[in-house]
């Protein structure tokens, strides 16, 4: 049942003047301290993932076998040596080089995961769309 109503406006409200959707949707973000924080922190884990292997002083395959034999043959704990900030597995690989190829490779695979979903979302719209085309014809 369709009525027609009219929608009488409030008083001492004015409307918002629109500047685009981008600028509102970053004006709104930029008020949301927890929302940048949350944006910041996963821009520093893109940065990390992206060049952390190639600012790191050991690769991760690596092996450091005199630090670990003058150590007795055990790891090296994190933070007890300069040359290895995180400290080393029981093979003398370093643990922050490890980590940071850690985070290159997760980061890799959410860009293909991302990757995949886009190209399928995309034929499934195109397919949908093509349908409901032919249904208009």
């Amino acid at each position: 049942m369709a009525t027609n109503q009219q929608v009488v406006g409030r008083v001492g409200v004015q409307a918002r003047q629109s500047s685009g959707v981008w600028r509102d949707a970053f004006g709104r973000l930029r008020k949301n301290r927890l929302a940048l924080l949350g944006l910041f922190g996963i821009l520093f884990l893109a940065f990390i993932g992206i060049f952390g292997p190639m600012i790191t002083p050991w690769p991760y395959y690596a092996q450091d076998t005199a630090a670990v034999t003058a150590n007795g043959f055990k790891p090296i704990p994190p933070f007890t040596s300069a040359a290895h900030i995180l400290g080393t597995d029981q093979l003398g690989q370093d643990m922050l080089s490890r980590l940071l190829d850690g985070a290159r490779i997760s980061l890799t695979g959410a860009a293909v995961v991302v990757a995949v979903y886009a190209v399928t979302l995309t034929i499934f719209a195109s397919i949908t769309w093509l349908q409901f085309w032919d249904y208009l014809d």
